[in-house]
């Protein structure tokens, strides 16, 4: 079980940010948007596994792939850093979600 607390979330993003998820239906979500929704889940609890690769990085910016593995679904971030003035911003998210197949056999 992985249990998490947020803090600060205002300063962990660009002024520029958005969010773009694909799921059932795809949607996109402003800066103040997400905010307000992890403002919304301060803390929680949950099983899943997490992968993160570091896709490009330069002084100034880096792409990660973040692959959280849920039961039943997988849930993909592709997610830009930006560098800014020592702090490093997310600049742009791209969630995708993954249904993964459950074989029943009687």
């Amino acid at each position: 079980m992985t249990v998490w607390q947020l803090v600060g979330v205002e300063q962990l993003s660009t002024s520029d940010f958005n969010q773009k998820v694909h799921a059932l239906n795809d949607n996109t979500n402003s800066r103040l948007e997400v905010i307000c929704l992890l403002k919304k889940q301060k803390r929680g609890a949950a099983k899943f596994k997490t992968n993160t690769t570091i896709v490009q990085a330069t002084a100034d910016n880096i792409i990660a792939k973040v692959t959280i593995e849920f039961d039943e679904f997988n849930k993909i971030d592709l997610i830009a850093l930006v560098n800014d003035d020592g702090n490093w911003k997310v600049s742009l998210s791209i969630k995708s979600y993954k249904q993964l197949t459950v074989y029943s056999y009687v």
